[in-house]
Protein backbone atom coordinates (compact mmCIF):
# COMPACT_ATOMS: atom_id res chain seq x y z
CA UNK A 1 0.00 0.00 0.00
CA UNK A 2 1.28 3.47 -1.04
CA UNK A 3 0.53 6.39 0.56
CA UNK A 4 0.28 9.94 -1.89
CA UNK A 5 0.44 12.88 -0.25
CA UNK A 6 -1.72 15.50 -2.00
CA UNK A 7 -3.55 18.84 -1.80
CA UNK A 8 -7.49 18.25 -2.09
CA UNK A 9 -8.34 21.69 -3.67
CA UNK A 10 -6.22 21.27 -6.44
CA UNK A 11 -6.27 17.72 -7.26
CA UNK A 12 -10.65 18.53 -7.22
CA UNK A 13 -9.62 21.05 -9.85
CA UNK A 14 -7.81 18.96 -11.90
CA UNK A 15 -10.64 16.09 -11.58
CA UNK A 16 -13.35 18.42 -12.38
CA UNK A 17 -11.40 19.83 -15.48
CA UNK A 18 -10.45 16.40 -16.99
CA UNK A 19 -6.87 16.02 -16.13
CA UNK A 20 -4.86 13.23 -14.26
CA UNK A 21 -5.13 13.68 -10.55
CA UNK A 22 -2.56 11.83 -8.08
CA UNK A 23 -5.36 10.13 -6.55
CA UNK A 24 -8.29 7.96 -8.06
CA UNK A 25 -11.67 9.68 -8.04
CA UNK A 26 -13.00 7.71 -5.12
CA UNK A 27 -10.08 8.17 -3.04
CA UNK A 28 -10.14 12.01 -3.49
CA UNK A 29 -14.28 11.28 -2.46
CA UNK A 30 -13.09 9.74 0.43
CA UNK A 31 -10.76 12.67 1.29
CA UNK A 32 -13.33 15.08 1.08
CA UNK A 33 -16.49 13.79 2.11
CA UNK A 34 -15.82 14.87 5.45
CA UNK A 35 -14.84 18.61 4.81
CA UNK A 36 -18.24 18.74 2.65
CA UNK A 37 -20.56 17.27 5.36
CA UNK A 38 -19.65 19.57 7.63
CA UNK A 39 -20.15 22.55 5.56
CA UNK A 40 -23.76 21.03 4.75
CA UNK A 41 -24.33 21.00 8.07
CA UNK A 42 -23.45 24.58 8.81
CA UNK A 43 -24.80 25.63 5.99
CA UNK A 44 -28.16 23.74 6.70
CA UNK A 45 -28.61 25.08 10.47
CA UNK A 46 -27.90 28.69 8.93
CA UNK A 47 -30.78 28.51 6.67
CA UNK A 48 -32.56 26.94 9.65
CA UNK A 49 -32.07 29.92 11.48
CA UNK A 50 -33.06 32.27 8.89
CA UNK A 51 -36.29 30.46 7.96
CA UNK A 52 -37.06 31.08 11.87
CA UNK A 53 -36.92 34.53 11.56
CA UNK A 54 -38.64 34.72 8.54
CA UNK A 55 -41.86 32.64 10.14
CA UNK A 56 -41.73 34.71 13.43
CA UNK A 57 -41.61 38.00 11.50
CA UNK A 58 -44.51 37.07 9.43
CA UNK A 59 -46.11 35.48 12.83
CA UNK A 60 -46.32 38.71 14.20
CA UNK A 61 -46.32 40.98 11.11
CA UNK A 62 -43.09 43.30 11.88
CA UNK A 63 -43.32 46.12 10.47
CA UNK A 64 -39.77 48.72 10.97
CA UNK A 65 -41.22 51.83 12.48
CA UNK A 66 -38.98 53.52 9.96
CA UNK A 67 -40.64 52.73 6.91
CA UNK A 68 -44.09 54.08 7.97
CA UNK A 69 -42.84 57.11 8.57
CA UNK A 70 -41.27 57.16 4.97
CA UNK A 71 -44.79 57.43 3.60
Amino acid sequence: MNIIKFHIPTEVRKALKGKKAKVDTVSLFHAMAPQYLEMLKILTAEAGEQKDVDELERTLRREDPRDRDRN
